[in-house]
């Protein structure tokens, strides 16, 4: 009989080590340590990170940074990254997004770390796209924000009293 204090994390008990975080055919692990000293692992694809990285594509081919911890996966520390980070970047590698609509898709902070980390590693196509992305989304002068804020204010209104209509409607008045 097996002990369950030693089997593996199933994805229903740990979200990250079902995909995109987490593939068993991967053949290397991403470990990324967070301030409080929890250690994280994305075990992940090589060709995906080679593809569309020059950092992570020298990186593999001179064997930089990579240690075998496991007989078989070549495990590499990311230093100084955020978890959440790249966890944003992993999902934009497996998930994708329309580079046209990724602000629709992701949060500001998603977004951001998505373009720290693609600099850092040269991830090129992904980080020309978080630029264009956020360019198009916010504001980069007082007077954008302004209009912006008008926007979205009057937008909001309208929405706000079309619902209490609809309601009204309902209830008969």
């Amino acid at each position: 009989m097996s002990d369950p204090a030693n089997a593996p994390e199933s994805p229903a008990s740990n979200p990250y080590k079902a995909p995109p975080y987490w593939h068993e055919d991967g053949d290397i692990i991403l470990r990324v340590k967070e301030d409080n000293g929890e250690d994280h692992q994305f075990r992940i694809h090589k060709f995906v990170l080679t593809v569309h990285s020059q950092a992570f594509k020298d990186m593999v081919a001179l064997g930089t940074q990579v240690h075998r911890e496991y007989s078989e996966v070549p495990v590499v520390e990311l230093k100084d990254d955020a978890v959440a980070d790249v966890r944003a970047l992993l999902m934009v590698l497996y998930e994708g997004f329309a580079l046209q609509e990724a602000h629709d898709e992701m949060t500001f902070g998603e977004a951001l770390g998505v373009l720290r980390l693609s600099h850092k590693y040269q991830f090129d196509t992904f980080y020309k796209a978080i630029i264009r992305s956020l360019k198009g989304s916010w504001p980069l002068n007082r007077a954008e924000y302004r209009a912006l804020r008008t926007k979205f204010l009057t937008s909001r209104i309208n929405i706000m009293a079309y619902g209490s209509a609809r309601s009204a409607a309902y209830c008969g008045n």
